[in-house]
C-alpha cells in the first residue's frame, strides 16, 4: 500500500463533484482520514466530493488522499490516472512516483 497527496483546481464556474479514479496497472481509491467522536482516528472511503467554482482541494497527509496498491510489479517513475466526476468529465493527471519498494 502506498499514499498519493496532491492539489486538484476547479478553474471552471461550476461546482465539480469527483466520484472515481482510474490509474494504469495499479489499485487506486479515494480516502479521508477523520477522528470520531471518540478520538479516534481511521479512515473513510470517499464516494465524493466537491471543488467549489475557481477553488481548489488539497490531498495531504492526515486528510484527503489516494491509496494505491498493486505497485509490485510497477517498476515506472509515473503513474497515469483519472479523476471521474458528476459531470461525466474524465480528469487526466500523472503522478510521479517516488519510490515502490
Amino acid at each position: 500500500m502506498a499514499a498519493g497527496y496532491l492539489r486538484i483546481s476547479n478553474n471552471h464556474s461550476k461546482h465539480i463533484g469527483i466520484n472515481s479514479i482510474e490509474c494504469e496497472e495499479v489499485n487506486a481509491s479515494l480516502h479521508e482520514t477523520v477522528i470520531d467522536s471518540d478520538g479516534v482516528i481511521r479512515m473513510e472511503k470517499i464516494a465524493i466530493f466537491y471543488i467549489d467554482p475557481e477553488s481548489h482541494v488539497d490531498f495531504m497527509p492526515g486528510a484527503k488522499h489516494i491509496m494505491f496498491s498493486g505497485f509490485d510489479q510497477f517498476e515506472d517513475k509515473k503513474l497515469k490516472c483519472s479523476f471521474g466526476s458528476d459531470i461525466g468529465l474524465k480528469i487526466p493527471f500523472t503522478l510521479e512516483v517516488l519510490s515502490n519498494g
